[in-house]
């Protein structure tokens, strides 16, 4: 089964990885905590049955709207059964190893269904699942590691369009539901891609026939509807919040570009990077965005897969070539790079794309694109090798050859992994009473791992590392930080509901709690109570989408 070689193929390229399956995180402890968090959060939501895209426990007392973060809800959603038998690490890695695994089977089916060629789809699957991008996101991106349902919904829109039923539509509709619930980027990628599948069968003589018209009409109705009613009230919510609140921590696209160079030559995650990095080096950004290499092997497979494209009977190839450049030309970003630095004036076509679609100003990581790319080359790959088995004993030496080479390019650095284990003070904080919210008033612990701690205590603070945060929101933290300046803890305490205050060791609050003495120790860190003072009461503030 595609599923059992993705999951060994994970467990040799990855190894160690999977012996510390139940002990350590698969992730960073920067980006990595914080995607930790967010499957926590939004089992905490359900069970409170509250609102998940909005929350208390972060930007307290106010809150903040979560529409705008990269929650992955769908990872929330699997982690809830889970949690019910599996420790937080345990299903954290599931989620993990369950997005490359069913990335892989997802774009198995995909080119199976295009090509028809299994042993050559197996290798699609690959280049897709374990593609440097992938890769390079697991550090700590879990929502660019959960890309398993783009292929998915590409495989459903294709049928859609292939064989047209009402059905059909409705699941295309679900399909593109579950992408959105992972990620805007990958939900607007996938409309893209689905406008260009569109635009060539349209284009073909088969689209025009009047037999296929109505039902063809028909399908595409079913699934706007449903797609309307899925996805609209996330997407709109998105825009109104941009709209009306104007959202801080866009990246800028001409840092997060893919530089022409970027798909031959191996980026900071390769195994051997250390070989590479006279390129890597140079780019702007990090290399968790700017490791997009597509490998060598690959681009040989694809070109033979192109030009045997017609004796394998590959359908849609033409529109699986557009697809791959289409992208590819998009994640140059708007202006062209090489070895790091600007080609000139030249101007990309994502230029271009930001004019036509104003609401990708608020993305800025054009090189994204590069996902689309490798679903597109993994294709084109698969039916190259499919190609080269099926012509004699002499070919299938090149493909074997080809296959070693592959795995040799694609072969990652070791994946980080973080200790779970957390300061006996955070343990203890998990006893304490939650009637009131905690500012880490001199921000002695990082932004992450206040995050993942707040899974173990569960106490509101008013700080929080979120990807887009509305400027109210940033405004009323500043406000609450200016007042802990002032040493205005009575106000904090009786009007912002702000119980617990967090120094660093042999610190005191001073000023109304000079004399106080901290109720907790540990890891560098003293907490104060200022409720043993004052009362703590906050007015409540309605969530809004």
């Amino acid at each position: 089964m595609p599923s059992v070689v993705y999951l060994g193929a994970f467990a040799l390229l990855t190894f160690p990885t999977l012996a510390r399956f139940s002990t350590r995180f698969i992730c960073d402890g920067g980006d990595g905590l914080q995607n930790v968090w967010n499957p926590w959060w939004v089992g905490w939501a359900v069970r409170a049955r509250q609102n998940p895209w909005f929350t208390y426990h972060l930007h307290y007392p106010g809150g903040t709207s979560l529409v705008a973060h990269t929650l992955v809800p769908f990872d929330g959603l699997i982690a809830l059964p889970l949690r019910h038998f599996l420790t937080l690490v345990q299903a954290h890695n599931a989620i993990v190893v369950f997005s490359f695994v069913m990335g892989g089977v997802t774009a198995f089916w995909l080119s199976l269904g295009l090509t028809g060629r299994y042993g050559g789809s197996l290798v699609a699957g690959g280049i897709f699942t374990f593609s440097s991008y992938h890769f390079a996101h697991a550090e700590g991106h879990l929502q660019l590691v959960s890309l398993e349902w783009i292929p998915l919904f590409l495989l459903a829109w294709c049928s859609l369009l292939e064989r047209p039923t009402l059905w059909r539509g409705a699941g295309a509709a679900g399909a593109l539901l579950l992408v959105l619930l992972c990620d805007y980027y990958y939900f607007a990628f996938s409309l893209l891609a689905a406008a260009i599948v569109l635009l060539c069968e349209l284009a073909s003589a088969e689209a025009g026939a009047s037999s296929r018209r109505g039902a063809l009409f028909r399908g595409l109705v079913v699934f706007g509807v449903v797609a309307v009613v899925g996805c609209g009230p996330l997407v709109i919510a998105l825009l109104r919040l941009a709209m009306r609140d104007p959202l801080l921590g866009a990246h800028d696209p001409r840092v997060f570009s893919m530089d022409l160079l970027a798909p031959l030559i191996p980026g900071g995650h390769w195994r051997f990077h250390s070989c590479t990095q006279f390129f890597w080096g140079r780019l702007p950004g990090n290399i968790h965005e700017s490791s997009v290499h597509w490998g060598l092997s690959a681009i040989v497979l694809a070109v033979v897969g192109w030009r045997w494209r017609r004796q394998l009977g590959c359908r849609h190839h033409s529109t699986v070539l557009g697809l791959l450049a289409t992208f590819a030309l998009f994640a140059l970003g708007p202006r062209l790079q090489v070895l790091g630095r600007p080609l000139g004036h030249v101007r990309g076509p994502f230029a271009a794309l930001e004019i036509v679609v104003p609401v990708l100003r608020l993305a800025g990581c054009p090189v994204r694109m590069s996902v689309m790319v490798f679903a597109a080359l993994g294709i084109l790959a698969g039916l190259g090798f499919a190609a080269l088995w099926d012509s004699g004993s002499t070919r299938r030496v090149w493909a074997v050859c080809l296959l070693v080479l592959l795995v040799v390019e694609y072969w990652p650095k070791p994946l980080p992994d973080t200790d779970p284990a957390v300061p006996e003070l955070v343990t203890a904080m998990a006893a304490l009473p939650k009637d009131g919210g905690m500012l880490d008033v001199q921000r002695a612990i990082p932004d992450t791992a206040a995050l993942y701690y707040q899974t173990i205590h569960e106490i509101p603070q008013t700080h929080g590392y979120i990807a887009r945060m509305p400027r109210s929101v940033r405004r009323a933290t500043v406000a609450i930080d200016r007042l802990a300046e002032a040493r205005e803890w009575q106000t904090l305490c009786e009007q912002y509901g702000i119980r617990y205050l967090v120094f660093r060791e042999g610190e005191k609050p001073g000023g109304s709690l000079a004399d106080a003495q901290p109720i907790l120790r540990g890891a560098g860190l003293s907490l104060f109570d200022a409720g043993v003072r004052w009362r703590c009461s906050r007015g409540s503030v309605a969530p809004v989408l």
